[in-house]
């Protein structure tokens, strides 16, 4: 009896692979392991075997996945399909046209199809696919790689095209670089409207594992449980500007004075010094570690963690990408700074390690260091932007970052561009000095992880450590101490601490002093 399609579960699709089984096993006793530890279909993949052996294989797998109400496909070959009696077959875009593959396996065969851009799945579309392989979505040693990686971003693009012009319903099964660490990112990131993929091909994670049973597990555990860093809607007060913004900045800065919330700076060497006195001035407690070794146990007790390579040497991405990893898992929130992002192919490679591998509730750069990020023309001398769009032109950028990563996104700079890809505010507080003083980008940088750090809200919390940071700077200028970028220095971290002191007092005449708009 022909499965349902309606009824499929496609959360966790294992793709066989006969080379990667560890010694002492087979591939029986591995797919049944595979099975019961959650896996919901199963695909033979048999690239270099003689066609009865593919058979008799699929025949004795079938068995067992029938055993288990899960359906087996075949890759690529119809005729083993028709003398097996699998379920269903996966065919690549340059394989047998899916209309012919009908005509030969009928109108119950399950007929898959792999589709990387909104070309090819218009091909399927066309042809009635009755699921689609998206992807590669990452980097993969699994094969070598013939079509460009999809990522998240071009996964929510084929989505998009899928839920508004198929006509019928369509899952989607993601494939390509998937592992136990990104998969809550990447059903968060490539979501779009009520469309999201409906599971994940894996095939090394459980082939090679001597405990298939775990190995599946601990996979469809990551599937089912939403992950820690995704954001609840903002409340409706929140929206835009007004009474009820200055109110909860003036409750951030007062709840960090209470909590005092640790503060992992993995960041460079130049503003480190900065960023640890702004730290404790505003009310946080800092450790400037870039120990892989203690993201671990840091993360247990994090308020948030800054990424920042300003001054980064070759081991400080596979440090900061594991602490990235680590913090992601835990729910803790993570600031990054691609501090000169396009200046060097270290520094792009750097970042675009980070975005794939990782999530970053907040990215804050300045314009040239976002254009970087969105892969647009930057121009810059060193770390320094020499950008100066309108307000307007920035607040695109970061919409479209934001859009894009699914998080909030800071463009600094004269005026402080705040978005989530659905607010973006503007606040225009901070005074010129502040571009005399060297890593006074950075220290922005560890007043909005402070404030992520009790605030849920990030993009709130952003524009919060933006007009503490703003008001400071204007603060400090006007003081008769203050002769120059040095005395300035001293200056803001003396004003950061005084605002903190004013909120413990509950005298908010400072905040005042707000210059928050939407774009």
């Amino acid at each position: 009896m022909p499965i349902d399609k309606s009824k499929i579960d496609w959360s966790l699709y294992l793709v066989t692979d006969p080379d990667m089984i560890p010694e002492g096993s087979d591939i029986y006793t591995h797919v049944r392991e595979a099975i019961k530890g959650g896996c919901t279909v199963v695909q033979l993949r048999e690239k270099k075997t003689d066609t009865g052996l593919f058979v008799e294989k699929a025949k004795k797998l079938l068995e067992i996945t029938r055993e288990y109400n899960v359906p087996l496909l075949i890759n690529d070959r119809v005729d083993v399909v028709l003398a097996s009696g699998a379920d269903g077959i996966h065919v690549g875009q340059d394989d047998m046209d899916l209309k012919d593959v009908r005509r030969l396996l009928g109108p119950d065969a399950i007929i898959g199809i792999s589709v990387g851009s909104i070309k090819e799945a218009k091909v399927g579309i066309a042809g009635r696919a009755d699921y689609f392989g998206l992807g590669p979505i990452w980097d993969t040693n699994t094969k070598k790689l013939t079509k460009p990686l999809v990522g998240t971003m071009g996964a929510r693009t084929v989505l998009s095209y899928i839920e508004q012009n198929a006509g019928y319903e369509i899952p989607c099964v993601a494939i390509g670089g998937i592992k136990d660490y990104n998969i809550q990112r990447l059903f968060f990131q490539s979501r779009t409207g009520t469309k999201s993929i409906s599971g994940i091909a894996i095939v090394s994670a459980i082939m090679a594992s001597t405990t298939p049973y775990d190995a599946a597990k601990s996979l469809l555990t990551s599937i089912k449980t939403p992950a820690p860093f995704i954001p609840s809607p903002p409340s409706p007060s929140l929206l835009h500007p007004g009474d009820a913004l200055i109110t909860k900045i003036t409750q951030i800065i007062t709840q960090i004075g209470k909590k005092g919330p640790l503060v992992h700076h993995m960041t460079n060497n130049v503003a480190k010094n900065l960023q640890a006195n702004a730290s404790l001035a505003i009310g946080a407690s800092p450790i400037m570690s870039e120990n892989a070794l203690e993201a671990a146990d840091l993360a247990k007790i994090n308020g948030a963690l800054l990424l920042n390579i300003g001054t980064a040497h070759p081991e400080s991405p596979v440090a900061m990408l594991e602490a990235l990893r680590i913090a992601n898992t835990a729910g803790t929130p993570v600031l990054l700074d691609p501090v000169g992002a396009g200046a060097t192919q270290f520094r792009k490679d750097t970042v675009a390690g980070f975005l794939a591998g990782g999530y970053c509730d907040i990215i804050k750069g300045n314009e040239a260091e976002i254009r970087a990020l969105l892969g647009l023309s930057a121009h810059a001398r060193g770390v320094d932007s020499l950008h100066s769009s309108s307000s307007a032109s920035r607040a695109e950028l970061a919409s479209t970052l934001a859009r894009r990563e699914q998080n909030t996104v800071v463009v600094s700079g004269a005026v402080d561009v705040v978005s989530d890809g659905e607010r973006t505010f503007c606040v225009s507080n901070g005074d010129a000095m502040l571009g005399f003083i060297t890593g006074s980008g950075c220290t922005l940088g560890t007043v909005i992880a402070t404030c992520a750090a009790v605030e849920e809200d990030k993009c709130v919390a952003a524009v919060a450590g933006c007009v503490v940071y703003g008001i400071a700077a204007e603060r400090a200028v006007k003081r008769d101490d203050v002769k120059g970028p040095g005395t300035f220095q001293t200056a803001l971290v003396d004003e950061i601490w005084r605002i903190r002191g004013e909120c413990g007092e509950g005298n908010l005449d400072w905040v005042k002093g707000a210059k928050v708009t939407s774009a």
